[in-house]
């Protein structure tokens, strides 16, 4: 954990939050990765079918999100990992006080747009050189 916080610190913004230096440093690990803008949860599913996690940066306000381990957020990062039967995105989020809390699941309809709004549908897409990636 340590060398990975080293490995994307960025001395100019003296911070952890350059995306580009975080996939150039799983690049360094032997990983593929892209910052991409996807436009929906929809282009989200193909890669999670892939087996690709979806690293995705949102924010809200207090009552924009149900369940969220905290009540707002001008800025955060989660790790989308599936989807429930109803089509809802399931996440790992940091935020969350105990590991049995992590796994979360949010209403589509809430965090869609949140995320869009936010980030523009910014998403990490990191996973190993040479895996059957979608098309997009």
């Amino acid at each position: 954990m340590r060398a990975a916080a080293a490995g994307v610190y960025d001395r100019v913004y003296q911070g952890h939050g350059n995306w580009a230096f975080n996939v150039a440093h799983a690049a360094e690990r032997g990983l593929a990765g892209v910052v991409a803008r996807l436009q929906s949860l929809a282009q989200a599913e193909a890669w999670i079918a892939a087996g690709v996690p979806a690293i995705l940066s949102y924010a809200w306000g207090e009552g924009e999100l149900e369940g969220a381990p905290i009540p707002k957020s001008n800025g955060h990062l989660a790790v989308l990992v599936g989807f429930d039967r109803q089509g809802d995105p399931i996440l790992h989020d940091p935020a969350a006080k105990t590991n049995e809390e992590v796994r979360r699941t949010y209403r589509r309809d809430q965090l869609e747009p949140l995320w869009l709004a936010h980030s523009g549908g910014t998403v990490y897409l990191i996973y190993p050189r040479g895996w059957p990636i979608p098309d997009p």
